[in-house]
């Protein structure tokens, strides 16, 4: 009787074992899973990084070239502006207005 108590034991340990093992293996595929998908993501990330990076260098060399005092130059003999020389300001009514001889 004690024997077939003990053996009835064993076969639920041995199950229980089985089951939590089986547990175990399926939660080390999932994390696997995790880490190779979270891996894959940053791959990608850094791809984007590396462009986005490439971008604002070619942006800042734009930004310079439209920035240099050339441009702006070229910009205002296009718009037909006219240096001025000699600046006076007058108040009239409380505003100040500025008055200009052009060259």
């Amino acid at each position: 009787m004690r024997r077939i108590i003990l053996l009835k034991q064993s076969k639920a340990f041995t199950v229980l074992l089985l089951i939590f093992i089986l547990s175990l293996v399926c939660m080390y595929v999932i994390q696997i899973n995790l880490v190779v998908s979270t891996a894959y993501h940053i791959s990608g990330y850094e791809k984007n990084v590396q462009r986005l990076f490439q971008e604002t260098k070619i942006l800042q060399v734009e930004h310079t070239g439209l920035r240099s005092f050339k441009t702006i130059e070229e910009l205002a003999s296009v718009l037909q502006f006219e240096k001025v020389t000699h600046v006076q300001y007058i108040q009239s009514g409380g505003a100040v207005v500025a008055k200009g001889d052009l060259k």
